[in-house]
């Protein structure tokens, strides 16, 4: 004979339950700018190792466990009582004869048998039931162990990529005298540090597959822009006449300006030719080095290369020398250009909504279809550049 268990559970718990679940998928797959998650919930997430995962999902989730562990806990005392029951009913009914002579002691004897196999059941079913959290614990340790394992390895990737960032090599310098013997020296190793910054945009690539990383776009960002300034900083942005003459025309009085080929004279260059023209074709021959431009153009693309909007990143090049640059296409939004040199540049296509190009020297530049709505240009200079 068989029975039936029913649990009571009522309609209204069913409605209630089914309700919270579709709040939380739809809270799941709004967008994310205008979910407000409470501060108290990050938080919790944080404290679970849940810190990146949408607020959405996490509720979803959180709902789901209280429900599983609701579950568990009436399963549990289910079995549980199921055992007292049988324990009791065992210790309180005498043993039956284990040679039965009638049918009455036969049906006992196969009763008190039937309560020992049950009793064994359901005692191997609470063990597994009561073991569930203990391997779901070890699961999730085991879990953090990976997690941690994968950022260790991850962290050394990029430590390893920038170390590559100062490399240098050996080389054989030629005397300038004819007397002197050749000696070895030391150049920065173009090549590897090229490499070395492919290598940055690669890894992230890779680590964003799955969901954006911010804190290592972030960290890119600023060593990036840090190796682009330092390098600014050993190679001076170069000069044309033409900047020569207009800084004497400049601090000429108003009551004596001087002509072109005044300026000339006082520079001692007379007769050269200080034309816009003549710097335009200056402008375009520059050219800058290509691991310098190599990690502009990765600060760039590192809004893609991330999930993530450029206007999130910290994109600092106050000051550098990107004279020459290949800057065309590129995500620069909000980026710090003040006071840049980009003669000769090509920001053609390039978005630098938002961005400080106060005091930004982009004389024969290529700015043709470059976006710059809301751009600080106070001071910026564009003479001969292509509009």
């Amino acid at each position: 004979m068989t029975g039936t268990t029913t649990i009571p559970i009522g309609p209204g718990w069913l409605t209630l339950i089914c309700l919270a679940v579709a709040a939380a998928l739809i809270a799941a797959y709004l967008p994310s700018d205008r979910i407000k998650t409470p501060p108290a919930l990050e938080r919790f997430k944080d404290r679970l190792g849940y810190k990146g995962t949408d607020g959405g999902l996490f509720l979803f989730g959180l709902l789901a466990s209280i429900a599983a562990a609701v579950l568990w806990l009436v399963i549990a005392g289910y079995l549980l009582l199921g055992i007292a029951g049988l324990v009791h009913e065992l210790i309180s009914s005498p043993v039956p004869p284990f040679d039965p002579v009638d049918d009455a002691q036969q049906r006992a004897l196969w009763n008190w048998r039937f309560e020992l196999a049950q009793m064994a059941a359901l005692a191997t079913l609470l063990s597994a039931v009561i073991a569930l959290p203990i391997t779901l614990n070890r699961l999730r340790l085991a879990r953090q162990q990976t997690r941690l394992a994968d950022e260790t390895l991850f962290n050394q990737k990029i430590t390893e990529a920038a170390a590559d960032l100062h490399a240098q090599r050996q080389i054989t310098i030629e005397p300038d005298s004819p007397e002197g013997s050749p000696f070895n020296g030391w150049e920065d190793d173009i090549v590897r540090r090229n490499a070395a910054i492919d290598r940055l945009e690669g890894l992230l690539r890779e680590r964003s597959e799955i969901r954006p990383d911010k804190p290592t776009a972030e960290r890119l960002a600023r060593l990036l822009s840090v190796y682009v300034r330092e390098l600014s900083r050993e190679h001076k942005p170069q000069t044309h006449l033409w900047f020569e003459v207009r800084e004497i025309q400049r601090a000429a009085p108003r009551e004596a300006p001087l002509t072109e080929d005044e300026a000339l004279e006082r520079l001692g260059r007379a007769g050269e030719d200080a034309s816009l023209q003549a710097m335009r074709r200056w402008a375009g021959g520059l050219r800058i080095r290509s691991d310098m431009e190599n990690a502009v153009r990765v600060l760039g693309r590192l809004g893609g290369a991330s999930q993530l909007r450029s206007t999130d990143l910290p994109i600092d090049l106050v000051n550098c020398n990107l004279q020459g640059a290949r800057l065309a296409q590129l995500d620069l939004q909000e980026a710090n250009l003040s006071w840049a040199e980009m003669q000769g540049a090509n920001l053609s296509w390039a978005e630098m909504q938002g961005a400080d190009l106060s005091g930004a020297k982009m004389q024969g530049a290529n700015l043709s279809w470059a976006k710059m709505q809301g751009a600080n240009l106070s001071g910026a200079k564009m003479q001969g550049a292509n509009l």
